[in-house]
């Protein structure tokens, strides 16, 4: 990526500087981190839109029911309490990835998801 440049013009009448090959090494070994960096970020991103492209919140509470009692549960809220503990069903709805089945559930405010092991 940056050769050695000791020596030789890298600019109208600039020399470059002398550069081992460990420099040289640490350059590029600090230029492939940044690029891994970039690309786990835009994955983390892409991986972020699929998630919410999916999931979807399930209404009413005969429909939350049924997806309960599909996953062994007597109903949602027995459900709820099971991941979010007796006092907390009411802060969380059931979401189901349209595209895999999975379950999850996400708080009012949608700061918090747990998801639903099968």
């Amino acid at each position: 990526m940056h050769g050695d440049v000791a020596g030789k013009e890298v600019g109208p009448g600039i020399k470059g500087p002398r550069i081992n090959s460990a420099t040289q090494q640490a350059i590029v070994n600090a230029e492939k981190k940044k690029v891994v960096e970039v690309v786990e970020k835009e994955v983390l991103k892409k991986e972020v839109e699929v998630v919410k492209e999916n999931f979807k919140t399930i209404k009413g509470n005969q429909r939350a029911n049924e997806y309960a009692r599909s996953q062994g549960y007597e109903d949602a809220h027995a459900l709820k309490r099971e991941y979010v503990g007796s006092g907390n069903e009411a802060k969380f709805d059931i979401q189901v990835d349209s595209k895999t089945g999975n379950g999850r559930l996400i708080s009012k405010d949608q700061k918090v998801t747990v998801p639903i092991l099968k």
